[in-house]
């Protein structure tokens, strides 16, 4: 797996589910409400809250691109002492947990690119405004130009699908 995502695919990734589910919208609808009705969504939006607030904690740990012709010079002696294996340690646990999470964010982002071709133009607005964004059900509900009755609808069955794609991943990472 190639664990290359960068700075620039976590902030665009709101662009790319639009983009993506916009494409594709033509083929794509709604879950049949017996399908939706069978996950509590109050429990499954936070799940998955939990899960776009780590990945948006990656863009923090990711490689941003910086000037090629910035040159650190750094001269020291390496002396050797008790504590320099426990150093080590440390290090390699902090370079191993970095990798980790970024082995998982890019497991989420490609998760969320498969799930954005399957989604509905509502769907990936909620989505986007929901996750990203941050904003309430009834700025959404207003932007969409829908009631809350038809927002609840696109609420579950976004959820619904994200989670269906997104729940093995959960269970790893718990």
């Amino acid at each position: 797996m190639n664990i290359s995502l960068t700075y620039d695919e976590i902030l665009g990734l709101p662009n790319e589910i639009i983009r993506l589910s916009s494409a594709h919208s033509a083929y794509n609808e709604l879950l049949d409400s017996n399908i939706s009705d069978c996950y509590d969504t109050r429990e499954l939006k936070g799940k998955i809250a939990v899960m776009f607030n780590r990945f948006k904690m990656l863009k923090y740990k990711c490689n941003i691109p910086i000037e090629s012709n910035i040159k650190l010079s750094i001269s020291y002696d390496i002396e050797r002492s008790s504590t320099s294996n426990r150093v080590n340690n440390q290090i390699e646990n902090i370079v191993f947990k970095n990798t980790d999470d970024l082995l998982w964010g890019t497991s989420f982002y490609n998760i969320i690119i498969e799930v954005s071709k399957v989604l509905t133009e509502a769907e990936s607005s909620y989505l986007v405004n929901a996750f990203f964004a941050n904003k309430s059900e009834e700025y959404i509900s207003e932007k969409l130009l829908m009631c809350r009755k038809s927002l609840y609808k696109v609420k579950r069955s976004c959820l619904v699908k994200l989670w269906l794609r997104l729940e093995t991943l959960y269970s790893e990472s718990a």
